[in-house]
């Protein structure tokens, strides 16, 4: 029943481990699992008891690509700007050389390139994550957990994720991270303001 996922041509995913449980939900409407188990973390976080010290660091880390959601943050950027002109996100990851160039001219086009720094792949996550403060995760994509945000909350960051799928399942708003609506440029910006804003 396992390999080849087949029997007689059709898929039979039983039993199935997941990390979500909008994913168990998908796998039984589609494939009409019924021994479904979730582990929802799979890693035990430590209390969330961080505090605010300014200014703040931000860092997006994951592949560059439309998925991500990095359009979003673009846009939420430009409502900022006037306000915090010293804003400033690092970016890590593998980049889709067309989507980094459409980015870069969007980036261009608004006048903030001082804003965005590109810093190509990261060989040492631990290390990197340990250098900032805040997580960027706007992603668009139907994420089935989120890696990078649960090791950027185990390494005491605070993350700014989408309201949706994976993400919306590991962080509890307002408590250990911040949940923002779906392609919502004011809504992430107006939650990168809470953080910018907040007493020392």
């Amino acid at each position: 029943r396992i390999l080849p996922f087949t029997i007689g041509g059709n898929v039979i995913l039983d039993p199935v481990l997941v990390p979500s449980r909008w994913m168990a939900d998908e796998l039984q409407s589609r494939y009409h699992s019924q021994s479904i188990h979730i582990i929802p973390r799979a890693v035990a976080l430590p209390p969330f008891q961080r505090t605010i010290v300014q200014p703040l660091r931000f860092v997006f880390a994951g592949r560059i690509e439309p998925l991500k959601g990095l359009d979003i943050l673009v846009e939420a950027i430009r409502l900022l700007k006037p306000k915090y002109p010293e804003f400033s996100v690092d970016l890590y990851g593998s980049e889709d050389p067309d989507y980094v160039i459409a980015l870069k001219a969007k980036i261009s086009s608004f006048d903030l390139q001082p804003s965005f720094h590109f810093k190509g792949k990261c060989q040492d996550m631990n290390g990197m994550l340990s250098s900032y403060d805040v997580l960027l995760m706007p992603t668009m994509a139907r994420e089935t957990f989120g890696r990078v945000i649960i090791e950027a909350m185990a390494a005491g960051l605070i993350v700014i994720a989408t309201n949706a799928y994976g993400p919306a399942e590991i962080i509890s708003d307002r408590v250990d991270s911040l949940l923002f609506e779906r392609a919502d440029p004011v809504a992430l910006a107006a939650c990168i303001e809470e953080l910018i804003s907040a007493p020392i």
